[in-house]
């Protein structure tokens, strides 16, 4: 069997028949679907059953609600394809995905497959997403290294390799060792606890220009991430499994980690104003996070190229204008 695909299934009863429907209606024969419910509380869980029911291909976990990294682990573990490609539960793909794959993986016996996105509007309306500014075609492990280390996490510029783990298919060995080792606290970072260490994992990828994915912005999601903001402690313990899992040892990189976690910091801050709460109060917890020892060099030590965006939250961060963040949080609800 060359493919797994596995779905994280939590309280998506209004959109899982879409996504189901896409992956069984692929042109393609060798594959398996595995929808993981995490405990959902509506009629996920009855859907995900009937499908297994009228489909050989497609098997269900019910596990008790234990968040999405639990669900990705359980799935990675149960299956059996050569590779395994993520598929989010509210999510969508085109009917051609595996047959693109399959023939990527037939030609090139990569690591991993990259490939674009479609972000789904709730208007209707797909906006095309490259694949980050990368040049098309086969990365052996030298030009891995040549052409993304410098961004992995983010340079001067603010450029980053997208770290969601839908969009990509990987071998199901290294994918499965390093989803293991994602602390389950995670809830904002977890992508990227899995596909930056990849990165400095993998001897090949390859990066292709066809949009496959359908990519919901799920509103109701992102107001319930919001209610009490993003979590400080998350930024920590994703700090130590980064420093970990990523196998590269340079200045450059450290450089990257000081961009990526101010950049991290200001989006944290940020997210507790758009929770809403009191003001002073708010702006004494930024205070106290951002002036921790480790917090502060990465505030101190990041560097972007004037002007950017990242330079102008790192700016606010240094000089802590918490003011500033609170205005740019109204700004961006």
């Amino acid at each position: 069997m060359l493919f797994s695909v596995v779905v994280p299934v939590y309280n998506i009863e209004q959109y899982i028949r879409q996504c189901i429907d896409t992956l069984i209606d692929q042109n393609y024969e060798d594959y398996e679907i595995i929808l993981v419910d995490d405990g959902s509380s509506d009629a996920s869980g009855k859907i995900c059953d009937e499908y297994e029911e009228r489909h050989q291909r497609v098997k269900v976990i019910h596990q008790e609600n234990g968040g999405l990294v639990k669900a990705r682990k359980v799935g990675a573990q149960a299956a059996s394809g050569e590779y395994i490609v993520p598929v989010d539960g509210d999510d969508w793909v085109d009917v051609n995905l595996l047959t693109v794959l399959s023939e990527i993986i037939g030609k090139t016996h990569v690591d991993m497959v990259s490939y674009g996105h479609f972000l789904a509007l709730p208007t209707g309306e797909n906006i095309a997403v490259g694949e980050n500014r990368r040049e098309t075609g086969t990365y052996k492990r030298d030009d891995i290294v040549k052409k993304l280390y410098r961004q992995i996490l983010r340079d001067e510029t603010g450029h980053y390799f997208r770290p969601n783990i839908w969009g990509n298919a990987f071998r199901r060995e290294t994918y499965l060792e390093l989803q293991l080792k994602v602390d389950d606290r995670i809830s904002n970072g977890e992508d990227a606890a899995v596909i930056y260490p990849m990165l400095t994992t993998i001897n090949s990828l390859y990066v292709s220009d066809q949009f496959l994915y359908f990519y919901r912005r799920n509103e109701n999601s992102m107001l319930r991430s919001r209610k009490k903001g993003y979590s400080w402690e998350n930024l920590s313990i994703l700090a130590a499994m980064l420093r970990d899992g990523i196998r590269v040892s340079s200045q450059e990189m450290n450089d990257q980690f000081d961009r990526y976690f101010s950049h991290a910091l200001f989006n944290v801050a940020k997210s507790h104003f758009q929770a809403g709460g009191k003001y002073w109060e708010i702006r004494k917890e930024i205070i106290l996070h951002i002036t921790q020892d480790e917090n502060r060099k990465y505030i101190k030590q990041a560097r972007f190229r004037r002007f950017s965006k990242d330079h102008f939250a790192n700016f606010v961060l240094r000089y802590r204008l918490i003011g500033l963040i609170w205005l740019y949080a109204l700004i961006d609800k």
